[in-house]
C-alpha cells in the first residue's frame, strides 16, 4: 500500500480496539483492517473535524487542528 506522496503506509501493529467498532484487534499482526468491520485502521483522522489526516502530518490541512505527533 502507498501513500498519495509515493511512500509506503504505515501498518497497524495490532491490539487495543478498532477506533471504528471498539472490537479487539488481533494482537502481534501488522493490519490495515480490522477483521470486525473492515475500516482501515490505518487511517488517522482529525480530532475536530473527521478530515482524513496523513502519516507524518502534525496538522489538518482542512481546519488547521493540530492532531498530534507525525506520524502517530
Amino acid at each position: 500500500m502507498t501513500t498519495p506522496s509515493g511512500g509506503l503506509a504505515p501498518r497497524h501493529d495490532g491490539g487495543g480496539p478498532c477506533p471504528f467498532c471498539t472490537k479487539p484487534l488481533p494482537e502481534g499482526r501488522a493490519l490495515t483492517f480490522c477483521p470486525h468491520c473492515g475500516q482501515n485502521v490505518t487511517v488517522r483522522h482529525c480530532p475536530a473535524c473527521s478530515s482524513e489526516v496523513e502519516h507524518g502530518w502534525r496538522y489538518c490541512v482542512t481546519c488547521g487542528r493540530e492532531v498530534g505527533t507525525p506520524g502517530r
